[in-house]
Order: C-alpha cells, then structure tokens, then sequence
C-alpha cells in the first residue's frame, strides 16, 4: 500500500494533492503526520484531504538529530510490512528524512517528492541539504520538480530512469486549495523569516533591526509578518516596539496566506515555498538567503537574493518598495497538474506490485 509521511506544514501542503489525486484514481493509500508540527498545520490539508492520516505525536523539541532518530524509531515500529508499504516522503524535513531512512533500514520501497533541489552547500540550509542528498541516494522513485533538479540528480549519478520530472505539487495545492489568482498590488509586503541559519546565525537581532528601520523609512506602506513561533520567542520583546506599519501575526492558514501573499506588493522571505508561490501569483520576490536552492524564479527575474545581513535586508526592501522586480507570473515550477503525474506514477507502481502477486 502506498504510504505518505508527513510531518511539516509544507510537507502537508505539498502531500496533500497527492493523497487527492490518488483517491480519484481509486488507489489505496494510508499517512502517517509525525506529529512535527502541531499548531502550524492548522488550516492545511493536514485537515482535509489528509485528516484520516495515523498521528505519531512526536512533537519537535528544538533538537533536530534527536528528534530525527527518535521518528525514526517509532516509524520503524509503525510501519507495517504484511502489505509491502511503499513509502512516499516529500522534501527535505526532519520527518522526510526519518520516513526515509526507516523505508531504508526495512528495505521497503521509497519515492521522494521534490527530489533535486540543492544548494549545493551542504551547511546552508543545514540540515535539509544533507537531509534531501541521502534521500535521494536512497530512493527508487525520484520526483524532480524542475529540470534543473532533474540535472542536479543526474550530476549525483542516479540513473534517468529513477527520476520523473513532474513540477512542484505545491503548484497543485494552490488550485486545489486556495482561490489566490495573480491580482494589482495592494498597498502592503509580506514577511517571512524562520530558516535555522538567520534564527540561530550571528545577524539574528542585526537583520531585525534593519528591518525596522527600512520599514519606518516607508511610513505609507505596511509590512504584514504572520511569525514562526520559535521567531517570536527568540525576538522577545522586539515585536512590542516595531513600527505601526510593521504588524506581527500569527501564523494564518494556507488558504488566506496565500490570498495574503497575492495581493502585496512583494515578498521578502526565506521560505523555498513562498518563493515557488510567489512565481505562480506573479508577486516580486525578494529571497534573504546566502545561497539559492531554488535558482528558477531568480533566472526568469521575477525574484532576487540577498544576503542574510543588515545591510541585505535594507536592499530587499528598497527592491521591493521601489518596484526593482516586476509583477509577472513565471511558470518556473510545473503546472497543477504536478500531484496527479506524481500519483498517476505511484498508482502505476502500486498496480504492478498487486497484479505480480
């Protein structure tokens, strides 16, 4: 039986088509959520197409290796082998990795959705890099969302075969999930930051702080940050002295961020996911990270990187506020039919182990 491992909100969101397009084509599946995270999957399809999914209730406590090996142990338990699970794990999360490396130590067949992306620096983004090389080093099945992952696969040596490249299932999730359309701009730029890199890096409270002086250089425009959790507990106090037109969120649920993210003016973010969303809803893209792993939006100039500094944030916003980028839709990242190449491949596989028996 095909079997889908999640565990993160992007891991929900891009799972999510998937379980979909495989009940419309009648092939059984089962998930397992590891329970990672709990009051971010709130409003995903962690409750809706994925809500029947088996929880492990493995909440993460900060410390990723432990966690990791902990998952994986209780997913070695969890999995069951009387029916010869084919286990699907998307992306590079703790949880992907944990339902990897259990698929590997059972010797049970593996397919990685969003398969190839790199950064090619195996210390940012750190540990996702080396999470998503092992993985697809050990997968059967892998699910390239571009061609240059497709290439970054094939320079790994994993044979053609191995690969399908089928576009990003996060594209599939804005059609099946949100109503977000490419709009005219509003008057407001959205904000995320959460990656490891800034949060536990040395210009944590430095890009804070050039963020609050950029923003206050821009009275008439407001700056909308629906705020990780474990940022908001590091910033402390910082949030209660922004700017007004600085406003600190909870995190929102998938269909009104994106909505959100379609009507601002631009983007400032290190999320991967709001750099493919931001492609498909034509909203400029500024991307604070120290290397690319998603080089696809920035090549068709629809987004740009900086640095993660001070001074990097004070260029993002000034590119942003000033139009530097232009408001276009890039198909960079595949179609919506991304979920359903993706399941019509598992179904094909499920089909051919059920009928050698």
């Amino acid at each position: 039986m095909i079997t889908l491992i999640f565990g993160t909100r992007a891991d929900a969101i891009k799972v999510g088509p998937i379980a979909a397009e495989l009940t419309a084509l009648q092939t059984p599946w089962r998930a397992f959520c590891t329970g990672q995270h709990r009051e971010l999957l709130a409003g995903t399809p962690a409750e809706t197409d994925l809500a029947d999914a088996t929880s492990l209730g493995l909440a993460s406590d900060g410390d990723v290796l432990r966690w990791r090996a902990k998952a994986e142990r209780v997913l070695l338990d969890a999995l069951p082998m009387d029916d010869d699970p084919l286990v699907v794990v998307q992306g590079d999360t703790m949880s992907a990795m944990a339902g990897a490396q259990a698929a590997h130590v059972l010797h049970l067949p593996l397919a990685h959705v969003e398969a190839g992306i790199r950064s090619h620096r195996l210390t940012e983004p750190w540990p996702e890099e080396g999470f998503r090389v092992q993985i697809d080093q050990w997968a059967d099945w892998c699910y390239a969302p571009t061609s240059t992952a497709f290439m970054n696969l094939m320079a790994e040596g994993i044979v053609p075969r191995r690969i399908r490249t089928t576009g990003n299932t996060g594209v599939s999730a804005l059609a099946r999930y949100s109503n977000a359309m490419p709009i005219e701009a509003g008057d407001y730029a959205v904000v995320t930051l959460h990656r490891r890199e800034w949060l536990h890096g040395p210009n944590f409270h430095g890009v804070l702080a050039a963020l609050e002086d950029a923003v206050a250089d821009c009275p008439k425009m407001r700056f909308l940050w629906p705020m990780h959790p474990a940022v908001e507990a590091k910033a402390g106090r910082w949030v209660r002295q922004v700017p007004n037109n600085l406003v600190i969120m909870r995190p929102v649920p998938y269909r009104a961020a994106t909505t959100l993210l379609a009507g601002s003016f631009g983007v400032l973010t290190d999320s991967g996911g709001l750099q493919e969303e931001a492609a498909v809803l034509g909203v400029p893209c500024a991307v604070l990270r120290n290397v690319l792993d998603r080089p696809e939006s920035v090549e068709a100039g629809v987004a740009r990187r900086f640095d993660v500094t001070p001074s990097g944030v004070e260029e993002a916003v000034h590119c942003l506020t000033t139009g530097l980028l232009p408001r276009r839709v890039a198909p960079v990242f595949g179609g919506a039919d991304a979920a359903a190449q993706v399941a019509r491949h598992l179904a094909s596989l499920a089909e051919r182990e059920y009928t050698s028996v």
